[in-house]
Protein backbone atom coordinates (compact mmCIF):
# COMPACT_ATOMS: atom_id res chain seq x y z
CA UNK A 1 0.00 0.00 0.00
CA UNK A 2 0.91 3.52 -0.66
CA UNK A 3 -0.42 6.39 0.60
CA UNK A 4 -1.17 9.17 -1.80
CA UNK A 5 -2.89 12.65 -0.64
CA UNK A 6 -6.01 13.65 -1.47
CA UNK A 7 -8.90 15.97 -1.17
CA UNK A 8 -6.44 18.54 1.40
CA UNK A 9 -4.06 18.55 4.00
CA UNK A 10 -5.75 16.31 6.61
CA UNK A 11 -6.66 13.45 4.35
CA UNK A 12 -4.60 10.26 3.20
CA UNK A 13 -6.17 7.43 1.03
CA UNK A 14 -4.93 3.96 1.12
CA UNK A 15 -4.44 2.27 -2.13
CA UNK A 16 -5.32 -1.08 -1.38
CA UNK A 17 -4.92 -4.51 -3.35
CA UNK A 18 -8.28 -5.17 -2.59
CA UNK A 19 -9.63 -2.21 -4.82
CA UNK A 20 -10.65 -3.14 -8.36
CA UNK A 21 -8.64 -0.80 -10.31
CA UNK A 22 -10.33 -0.20 -13.47
CA UNK A 23 -13.65 -1.86 -11.67
CA UNK A 24 -16.42 -0.08 -10.60
CA UNK A 25 -16.05 1.22 -6.76
CA UNK A 26 -18.43 3.10 -4.86
CA UNK A 27 -16.69 6.03 -2.32
CA UNK A 28 -18.77 7.47 0.43
CA UNK A 29 -17.84 10.69 2.78
CA UNK A 30 -19.41 11.41 6.01
CA UNK A 31 -18.52 14.34 7.54
CA UNK A 32 -20.00 15.37 10.74
CA UNK A 33 -19.81 18.33 14.04
CA UNK A 34 -19.05 15.99 16.85
CA UNK A 35 -20.58 18.22 20.20
CA UNK A 36 -17.33 18.23 22.45
CA UNK A 37 -19.36 16.58 25.35
CA UNK A 38 -19.36 13.46 22.95
CA UNK A 39 -16.15 13.60 21.11
CA UNK A 40 -13.71 11.17 23.10
CA UNK A 41 -16.87 9.02 23.49
CA UNK A 42 -17.42 8.82 19.24
CA UNK A 43 -13.30 7.90 18.70
CA UNK A 44 -13.57 5.11 20.96
CA UNK A 45 -16.62 3.95 19.84
CA UNK A 46 -15.05 4.08 15.86
CA UNK A 47 -12.01 2.20 16.85
CA UNK A 48 -14.01 -0.63 17.88
CA UNK A 49 -16.57 -0.07 15.12
CA UNK A 50 -14.22 -0.15 12.53
CA UNK A 51 -12.74 -3.41 13.11
CA UNK A 52 -15.84 -4.38 12.33
CA UNK A 53 -16.65 -2.98 9.70
CA UNK A 54 -13.14 -3.48 7.94
CA UNK A 55 -14.00 -7.37 7.93
CA UNK A 56 -17.59 -7.01 6.57
CA UNK A 57 -18.04 -8.86 2.92
CA UNK A 58 -17.55 -5.58 0.34
CA UNK A 59 -15.54 -3.28 2.83
CA UNK A 60 -12.54 -1.62 1.08
CA UNK A 61 -11.71 0.81 2.99
CA UNK A 62 -13.20 2.46 6.01
CA UNK A 63 -10.82 4.92 7.94
CA UNK A 64 -11.85 8.21 10.38
CA UNK A 65 -10.38 11.27 10.38
CA UNK A 66 -10.50 14.46 12.91
CA UNK A 67 -10.06 17.86 10.65
CA UNK A 68 -6.70 19.48 12.00
CA UNK A 69 -7.38 22.83 11.82
CA UNK A 70 -10.98 22.01 13.25
CA UNK A 71 -11.01 19.24 16.00
CA UNK A 72 -15.09 18.83 16.17
CA UNK A 73 -14.71 18.15 12.55
CA UNK A 74 -14.52 14.54 11.40
CA UNK A 75 -14.68 12.98 8.18
CA UNK A 76 -15.00 9.34 7.69
CA UNK A 77 -14.27 8.04 4.49
CA UNK A 78 -15.54 4.63 3.09
CA UNK A 79 -14.76 2.55 -0.30
CA UNK A 80 -16.98 -0.21 -1.03
CA UNK A 81 -16.83 -2.92 -4.18
CA UNK A 82 -20.45 -2.02 -4.75
CA UNK A 83 -24.07 -0.89 -3.39
CA UNK A 84 -25.49 -3.61 -3.04
CA UNK A 85 -22.31 -4.11 -0.26
CA UNK A 86 -22.94 -0.86 1.62
CA UNK A 87 -26.46 -1.43 1.42
CA UNK A 88 -25.50 -4.66 3.32
CA UNK A 89 -23.35 -2.57 5.53
CA UNK A 90 -25.96 -0.20 6.61
CA UNK A 91 -28.53 -2.74 7.58
CA UNK A 92 -26.09 -5.00 9.66
CA UNK A 93 -27.60 -5.08 13.12
CA UNK A 94 -24.00 -3.04 14.55
CA UNK A 95 -24.74 -0.10 12.55
CA UNK A 96 -28.50 0.18 13.33
CA UNK A 97 -27.35 0.27 16.86
CA UNK A 98 -24.60 2.77 16.11
CA UNK A 99 -26.80 4.96 14.03
CA UNK A 100 -29.48 5.32 17.29
CA UNK A 101 -26.25 5.67 19.80
CA UNK A 102 -24.36 8.13 17.63
CA UNK A 103 -26.86 10.89 16.18
CA UNK A 104 -27.80 13.04 19.55
CA UNK A 105 -23.85 13.36 19.63
CA UNK A 106 -23.91 15.37 16.42
CA UNK A 107 -24.66 18.77 15.47
CA UNK A 108 -24.58 18.09 12.27
CA UNK A 109 -23.80 15.33 9.38
CA UNK A 110 -23.45 15.72 5.75
CA UNK A 111 -22.70 12.24 3.75
CA UNK A 112 -21.75 11.91 0.06
CA UNK A 113 -21.47 8.71 -2.20
CA UNK A 114 -19.75 9.15 -5.71
CA UNK A 115 -18.87 6.24 -7.97
CA UNK A 116 -15.62 5.35 -9.58
CA UNK A 117 -15.42 3.53 -12.52
CA UNK A 118 -11.82 3.65 -13.12
CA UNK A 119 -8.57 4.85 -11.11
CA UNK A 120 -5.23 6.07 -12.73
CA UNK A 121 -2.18 6.88 -10.91
CA UNK A 122 1.03 7.95 -12.04
CA UNK A 123 3.08 7.57 -9.27
CA UNK A 124 6.37 8.82 -10.46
Amino acid sequence: MRNIPVLDQFFYAEISENADIGGRMIINTVRGRVKPEFKETFIKKMISLSETVRAEEGCITYELSIVCEEPLITFLYEQWESQAAITAHLATPHMQKHFAEASPWFDSVTRETYEASSVSLDLS
